[in-house]
């Protein structure tokens, strides 16, 4: 039986939230764009694609860090699984951005992210899970697609005006703060192969509000941008 710290108990609570709150604009902004003829559908299915795939990974990682069983428990399928479903998440607004303000990349950027996507596949089932071995290689394909994002952000903040430029800044702040803080904790958290001292178990509970704040800001640009 696992047994968890007040800590930890607060922290559960904190991403269960952040899931309920991913998840919900994830249902808004899908529905948005399938349902909605004055919206650009693109954009709006391709955000909640991408609220989605941080929703389910979310859930794995809860599975994967708090679920009492052993199909579930420090499975490393479980992790694989989720930072696969977090990628995949991520491609259509990668693709999005690419066809629409980098243009002239025609999808190279996206296509080499896919490449390093199926190396990562190849080396997990072949490595058998191993946990740093994943993490190696997933961190290549999935950084690319956030630079593609924030990079297309990035660029609109400088080279446009008004509400565009408004929501392009929410967005660009959203996903700094959900990945930033994320990979705070992935790395000097208490489940971190290198855990800080002392300063883990608020870290546990710090970044899950950051990065719950983050999910907000980029929501509002979303929404203001579509």
């Amino acid at each position: 039986m696992v047994q968890f710290s007040d800590f930890q108990k607060l922290e559960f609570s904190l991403w269960v939230a952040i899931i309920v709150i991913v998840l919900m604009f994830a249902y808004y902004f899908l529905r948005r764009g399938l349902k909605k003829e004055d919206v650009p559908k693109t954009f709006n299915v391709a955000a909640g694609i991408l609220f989605l795939g941080m929703g389910f990974r979310f859930i794995f990682s809860i599975f994967y860090y708090y679920i009492d069983h052993p199909s579930f428990y420090r499975n490393p399928i479980i992790m694989f699984l989720g930072n696969a479903v977090l990628f995949l998440g991520t491609v259509p607004l990668g693709f999005y951005l690419e066809k629409n303000v980098f243009q002239k990349t025609k999808y190279i950027i996206s296509a080499a992210a896919m490449v390093l996507f199926a190396v990562f596949v190849y080396f997990s089932i072949s490595s058998n899970f191993d946990g740093p071995i994943m993490l190696q290689w997933i961190l290549p394909p999935l950084g690319i697609v956030v630079f593609i994002i924030a990079g297309g952000y990035l660029y609109l903040i400088f080279k446009t005006t008004g509400s565009v430029r408004t929501s392009a800044t929410l967005i660009f702040i959203g996903i700094l703060l959900i990945v930033g803080f994320f990979l705070i904790l992935m790395f000097f958290g208490p489940y971190a192969h290198t855990p800080i001292p002392v300063v883990e178990d608020y870290l546990a509970i710090i970044c899950p509000v950051v990065m719950m704040m983050g999910t907000f800001i980029l929501a509002k640009g979303v929404f203001g941008y579509s």
